[in-house]
Parts: C-alpha cells; structure tokens; sequence
C-alpha cells in the first residue's frame, strides 16, 4: 500500500468538547439527585441507628459525620460507576453529553476515580478548577485534564485522539462565568 493510501484512511474526525453552561446544568442535575438520594440513605441509617441505640443508651449518634460520610460515599459510587459503565450521568445523560477517555470509550475505574479526586480538587480551591473549562481551549476543567478525559456530546464516537481534531463546542463567554462565580460566591455574605 502507498503512503497516500493509508494517511487517506486515517482522516482526521472533529469533535466537538461541551462547553460550561451545559455542564454546569448536568452538575446541579446530578447534585439534586445525590442530595435526594443521600437524605433518603440517611433517614434509613438513622432509623436503624435509633433501633440499635434502644439496646445500648450508653453510645453517641455522630450525625454530622454520618451525613458526610453517606453523601461522600454515595457521590462516589455515583459518579464513578456512571462515569466507567457508559460515560453518563443523570444529569449528562438528559443534556445528550458524555464523559470519554482520550480513546472515545467510558473510563476505566482508575481514571473515573482521579476525575473524581479531581471534582474536589477542582471545587476546593474556589471551584476554579471547574471554571477552568470555560478558559481552557479544548473546555477541559482541572479534574478533566488530571484524569485524561472529554466532555462530548453522547452520539461523539471516535477511536484515538491522535486522530481527532477537539474543537469547543461554544466560543467560549468567560467573563459571563466569572461574574455569575462572583455573584454566587459574595451572596451568602450579602445575606
């Protein structure tokens, strides 16, 4: 086969990487279903708790830790079987968007683990690390670039990144996101 014959089969395909608004609504989408999910955990937990303490008044109930706990436990269950099993969560799923390796498939469990590692990262330091996306040209936020992975949408299919052209899927309105940060950020202060 000639040279011109096998760089003609590996055509570059371009894909488009989903942008900040989108992902931000399939974040909050996915929040309400953890925070739902986690108070329901909770009260059941609580309620067996309460029934064994009848047997044994002398213990404490850690409420506080038990609420962090469940909610951290069950985010990452979440997150991290949705993310490997088909790249969707609730929220991605219902906006059409996907989370995928640099090889177009769902993540392994090791690299859905560093993009969830890196969802704390990126929201503890001012959750810059997710306003990141809207700066970053292939709209990668922190947790995406520590765990290799893209946001596209759901019907993106693609083999090898080596052979895909990523392009934003919107131009970008930074300065919308940073003001909508610093309103959210300053409103519990001006209550």
């Amino acid at each position: 086969m000639n040279a011109k014959a096998a760089t003609g089969s590996r055509r570059k395909v371009r894909v488009k990487t989903i942008g900040f608004g989108r992902r931000l609504l399939a974040t909050l989408w996915d929040g309400l279903l953890i925070f739902f999910l986690s108070f329901i955990l909770i009260i059941v937990i609580a309620f067996v708790e309460i029934f064994a303490a009848s047997f044994r008044p002398d213990k404490d109930f850690p409420i506080t830790q038990m609420v962090f706990w469940t909610g951290l436990l069950l985010s990452l269950f979440y997150y991290v079987g949705m993310w490997t099993s088909s790249g969707q969560t609730v929220g991605k799923s219902t906006l059409g968007i996907k989370v995928v390796g640099k090889n177009g498939k769902p993540l392994p469990v090791g690299r859905a683990f560093l993009r969830w590692i890196g969802y704390i990262i990126s929201a503890a330091v001012f959750s810059l690390g997710f306003l990141w996306i809207e700066f970053n040209k292939q709209r990668r936020g922190w947790h995406d670039i520590i765990a290799g992975s893209y946001v596209v949408d759901a019907d993106a299919e693609f083999s090898d990144i080596s052979q895909v052209e990523i392009v934003p899927s919107d131009p970008g309105k930074g300065w919308v996101w940073i003001l909508l940060w610093v309103l959210i950020a300053i409103s519990p202060i001006a209550l």
